[in-house]
């Protein structure tokens, strides 16, 4: 009688952890994505490559609030400027180097190391 006992006992020490470990999780575990509740709320992350003097993609469409990351992956350096209202401005960026920005309107913008041959646009989508 006192085996049995103290097997159900070992056996219900051994069992409570993991009924314990299995109530914490959840099966429907939602991206972070998810939880954020309305497509509004998703922002997104664009990369624009600079390379061969040009950006890459000459034209990125964006939603407001997506942030844009432009890379040099040139062998010289470039910068990044809005055309108007001086919206954004880089600083120079080296080989390698990156600068980011988020989005709040559309924008034309170029390189002012190299006007004459670097210019791109982000356009915004419409909803």
């Amino acid at each position: 009688m006192k085996n049995s006992v103290a097997v159900l006992g070992i056996r219900v020490c051994l069992l409570f952890p993991i009924l314990f470990l299995f109530s914490c999780s959840s099966p429907n575990k939602k991206s972070a994505a998810n939880q954020t509740g309305t497509k509004e709320n998703i922002h997104k992350v664009d990369t624009v490559t600079i390379n061969m003097m040009k950006f890459n993609p000459e034209i990125l469409k964006v939603d407001k609030g997506d942030t844009v990351i432009w890379l040099n992956k040139g062998m010289v350096a470039h910068t990044v400027k809005s055309y108007r209202d001086n919206k954004f401005y880089s600083d120079t960026l080296a080989p390698g180097k990156t600068w980011t920005w988020v989005v709040t309107d559309s924008a034309a913008y170029y390189c002012t190391l190299h006007p004459a041959t670097m210019m791109a646009k982000l356009l915004l989508n419409n909803k």
